[in-house]
């Protein structure tokens, strides 16, 4: 969360710590939560030398039940810069993000069930599966390739972005939810205050699992032309994601995610900057056997995805993130058992074309033989330790091996999280 959406997010934070200080705990009340932490060891890229860096994440996401009708949920994270950069006793900096804070309240309406909500940060963004496991009780159905071994401060279609609320309701007749989100933000070229209004529908049935949004964003500026107003609007954004699964995620599927974030539609005759380069797009065939999955995954995404990914890398020579493109392979297996332990065990197998999309394909030459390209292997496990689970992966950039920058070619990560 942003200094930007100061007003109503501390009027959020001030009600939310109000109720939790001041409201009795009962019988009824319970708390349910997540803590966890990443980190990620290389080389320096910005260093001719081998040069170590260790980057850490952590995070923590609670739920508290106040009544079977009212919960309170909130997600922080921290991250911290280069542990080796100065010595391990000096101050460190780090950020610190309020990825969600929510109040939620649940009441039965003729047959059905309504959810109100209000919230600031990131809400049930379209992409995380957050809204899908919170109205149906589903597994995850998102793609591998967008996991981060955190929280809510990942990749996704759309985040919900803001702070403001929500009206859901459930049909209990048949598995379908929909509802409308109003909030504000400043997710716009000119920092002004912007409203959103977004619709929402999600199902899930036996082949077919669907969560759709679309909405408009408007900001609302005082100037005119360097003229004080009361009030203007001539820009308006276009935002929309879509989430589904397609046949049965037990023998063969097809997964899709796919949106954009900011297509602006402008008064006047002023060009549209939109293109490509701004559309979001993961499509994935996936094969399940009792012993293995295979999933094949085409992806086109732009650089501020890009930027939140553990697998896709896509860097210019400042180290600025690009927007990229490619496919990956994960193959894997969760029913390895040593010793009566549970282990999952697979590989990523990933080719990123550095700063192109899929349309750029129209033109071979320049897609396929004079793109900026890498080749990267990864293999994972992850097993249970105490209470949560822990991963290790090592990511190997087979085209730095071939250049002879071993130095540059290996990261391993590390992350672990934990039931409270």
């Amino acid at each position: 969360m942003r200094q930007s959406d100061n007003l109503i997010s501390r009027l959020l934070l001030t009600a939310a710590f109000f109720l939790l200080i001041c409201m009795p705990l009962t019988a009824e009340t319970t708390f349910t939560g997540y803590a966890g932490i990443k980190g990620d060891f290389d080389s320096d890229p910005a260093e001719d030398d081998f040069t170590p860096r260790l980057m850490l994440d952590t995070f923590f996401s609670g739920q508290l039940a106040l009544s079977e009708n009212f919960f309170i949920r909130g997600e922080f994270s921290i991250q911290t810069e280069d542990l080796f950069a100065t010595s391990m006793f000096d101050k460190k900096e780090s950020e610190f993000y309020i990825d969600e804070l929510s109040a939620t309240y649940i009441k039965p309406f003729l047959g059905n069930t309504q959810y109100i909500s209000l919230f600031c940060g990131t809400f049930e963004p379209i992409g995380s599966d957050v809204f899908l496991q919170r109205q149906f009780g589903i597994k995850p159905i998102s793609s591998l390739i967008t996991e981060n071994w955190l929280g809510l401060r990942g990749p996704s279609v759309y985040p919900f972005y803001g702070a403001g609320g929500s009206y859901v309701l459930h049909f209990d007749s048949v598995p379908v939810a929909s509802g409308l989100y109003i909030y504000m933000n400043k997710e716009n070229e000119k920092r002004d205050k912007q409203l959103n209004l977004d619709w929402r529908f999600a199902t899930v049935l036996n082949l077919l699992t669907l969560d759709f949004s679309v909405g408009i964003g408007a900001p609302m500026s005082d100037k005119s032309n360097g003229k004080d107003v009361i009030l203007v609007i001539d820009t308006l954004y276009l935002h929309t994601g879509v989430d589904m699964l397609l046949g049965d995620r037990y023998s063969f599927s097809v997964y899709g995610q796919t949106g954009f974030k900011d297509y602006a539609v402008r008064a006047g005759d002023e060009e549209n900057d939109f293109g490509a380069d701004d559309i979001y797009l993961i499509l994935e065939p996936r094969i399940c056997t009792d012993q293995f999955h295979a999933n094949f995954s085409v992806f086109s995404l732009p650089a501020e995805s890009v930027e939140t990914m553990m697998f896709i890398s896509a860097l210019d020579d400042a180290g600025n993130p690009l927007k990229a493109t490619g496919l990956n392979i994960s193959v894997f297996t969760d029913k390895l058992y040593i010793k009566n332990t549970n282990y999952s065990f697979g590989y990523h197998l990933t080719y990123v074309i550095k700063d192109k999309t899929l349309w750029d394909c129209q033109n071979p030459k320049s897609f396929f033989v004079d793109s900026d390209y890498s080749i990267k292997i990864s293999p994972f496990v992850s097993m249970p330790l105490l209470s949560g689970d822990i991963k290790l992966m090592l990511q190997a950039d087979l085209t730095e091996f071939k250049d002879n920058n071993w130095k540059k070619a290996l990261k391993l990560n590390v992350g672990y999280k934990s039931i409270l």
